[in-house]
């Protein structure tokens, strides 16, 4: 698809200091499909592209058609609450109150997603009788 999505997804990591490991639960995969995903070996789906957009602020757009600079990706929003102190208590809530909504929102996309896949093979084995 891209020559971009692998190199932009180990800028992100590595801006955000997380190994392969760390970084695989957020977008719901493996350490190993994530050392995929950054040597090329294999596309992120759609809902991780989407979930790295969410956290990042860096369009899906920009991941696939271009080379992000390190400068362009914000610190690490999963560890902005605790590095800004100045933040109130409700604030930081907001935040993880967010987050939290965003990761059903990718849980839902995919349950839609399977759903939909099922369906269709559904139908395909219907035509074909």
């Amino acid at each position: 698809m891209s020559k971009f999505i692998g190199r932009n997804i180990r800028t992100i990591r590595d801006r955000w200091r997380m190994d392969q490991g760390e970084f695989a639960p957020i977008l719901q995969t493996s350490r190993q499909m994530v050392s995929k995903y950054e040597k090329g070996g294999h596309v992120p789906n759609v809902l991780a592209l989407i979930k790295i957009e969410d956290l990042s602020g860096i369009p899906v757009k920009d991941l696939i058609t271009r080379e992000i600079e390190e400068d362009e990706i914000p610190i690490n929003p999963l560890e902005a609450p605790i590095q800004k102190e100045t933040k109130s208590v409700e604030e930081k809530e907001v935040s993880h109150k967010k987050l939290l909504e965003i990761t059903n929102i990718n849980r839902l996309l995919q349950t839609i997603v399977e759903h939909e896949d099922r369906i269709k093979k559904l139908e395909d084995q219907i035509e074909n009788r």
